[in-house]
């Protein structure tokens, strides 16, 4: 195999990682609008409405609603903090803020890799 075989498939790798990256991305972000969207809505309901709570991915509890503004926020190492409706959504903000950032630096990555493939496809 030749030196620019070798970087063509080398290059057709990363291509293909970093668009699983980006894909991983999207689906972080659309998750992350879903729940911004999902506390407005608890915002709207009063107390003791009946609502699903999740208990895992896909597996859910019949519960009431005892407070609409005081969300449950796992902070990492087992330690969950109470945080306001408005203040867990700023966070969520700042979150979509740092994805986005990351989405946009896979991008790049990915258009020099494309530019570097035509340039080797123009050989």
């Amino acid at each position: 195999m030749n030196k620019e075989n070798a970087e063509l498939e080398f290059l057709d790798s990363q291509a293909r990682m970093l668009v699983e990256q980006l894909e991983n991305v999207d689906a972080s972000l659309m998750e992350i609008e879903y729940l911004r969207s999902s506390i407005d809505e608890l915002k709207g309901m009063k107390e003791g409405s009946d609502i699903l709570a999740p208990m895992s991915s896909g597996i859910f509890i019949k519960a009431k609603l005892s407070n609409s503004n005081a969300l449950l926020m796992n902070v990492g190492n087992s330690v969950v903090v109470e945080k306001s409706a408005e203040d867990t959504k700023k966070l969520l903000d700042a979150r979509i803020v740092e994805i986005s950032e990351v989405r946009e630096k896979l991008l790049l990555q990915l258009q020099k890799i494309d530019e570097r493939l035509k340039q080797l496809g123009e050989r």
